[in-house]
């Protein structure tokens, strides 16, 4: 669900972002829809306070879950908080799962 209609309003989002965010790649590249899960678990380990506040305006709480209980990586911080934040198991999320089963850092 956006708050904003269109491709100016995914633009918007993207230049409103923090610039340090998207090191990685060119953000002109990002589209919030279909990058959407690449952009909210960045935003939500890395950003600023207001950033998560755009992000959580244009994508709403629903997707937002969906997506940060997808992400493939997340650090066990973040993991908790929104597993504490949605009423969630931290076993909900995939990153969980796979911090759980990797040996080398259970020891």
């Amino acid at each position: 669900m956006r708050s904003n209609d269109g491709a100016s309003g995914a633009r918007d989002l993207l230049a409103e972002l923090s610039v340090g965010l998207f090191w990685d790649v060119d953000p002109a590249l990002l589209d919030a829809d279909i990058h959407a899960g690449y952009i909210i678990p960045r935003v939500m380990e890395h950003g600023s306070w207001g950033d998560v506040k755009r992000i959580w305006s244009f994508y709403g709480s629903e997707r937002i879950r969906r997506q940060l209980m997808e992400a493939p990586s997340l650090s066990k911080r973040t993991i908790h908080f929104f597993a504490s934040y949605f009423s969630l198991s931290q076993a909900d999320f995939k990153a969980q799962r796979k911090l759980s089963s990797c040996k080398t850092w259970n020891r």
